[in-house]
């Protein structure tokens, strides 16, 4: 028994969609992604109105705004090892911000760190977004799913064969 075209198409169907879907995970795990907006500055220091949360001893800028990313109340980090990798000491600053961070204005040559901001960003919109499109894929899959049923419900009542009874003429004999 082989495959019909409608089966074909469905199957196709599902698999552009499953296809579709990796892809779209794929594409959604390969990026750096951090907890916000970020603003770079080389070679100045956090100053006024900050706080120094904690200090970490980290191999690179990366691992220094994603553990600032892991803390709620992180602001912005400083982290020195730019040029040079100093893993031995502590060489992210992770920072507060008390009505907006100020940094120093003069470029300290002997400083060879940098400041990065990090501005949160809301990351709702595409969530719902997600969310409306898992909601609409559902809702598509079944009015399909339906629609293929009764498509089959309907093809196969007509290749049932209808038998019917003729009437016959019974002669009447009242013996």
């Amino acid at each position: 028994m082989g495959i019909s075209s409608n089966e074909n198409h469905i199957f196709s169907y599902y698999y552009l969609t499953v296809l579709y879907l990796l892809t779209c995970l794929g594409r959604s795990i390969a990026s750096d992604v951090f907890c916000g907006n970020l603003t770079v500055y080389q070679r100045r220091w956090m100053l006024e109105k900050t706080m120094v949360l904690a200090s970490r001893a980290t191999t690179d800028l990366k691992q220094c705004l994603h553990i600032c990313c892991s803390l709620t109340n992180c602001d912005g980090v400083t982290f020195v090892g730019v040029v040079e990798k100093k893993t031995a000491q502590e060489n992210c600053l992770l920072i507060k911000c008390y009505d907006g961070c100020e940094f120093s204005t003069d470029s300290d040559e002997l400083f060879e760190g940098v400041s990065v901001r990090i501005t949160p960003s809301r990351k709702y919109s595409y969530i719902c977004l997600i969310i409306v499109i898992s909601v609409f894929c559902i809702g598509f899959n079944i009015i399909l799913i339906s629609a293929y049923i009764c498509w089959r419900r309907k093809k196969i009542q007509k290749r049932k064969a209808h038998i019917s009874t003729i009437t016959t003429l019974h002669a009447f004999n009242p013996v």
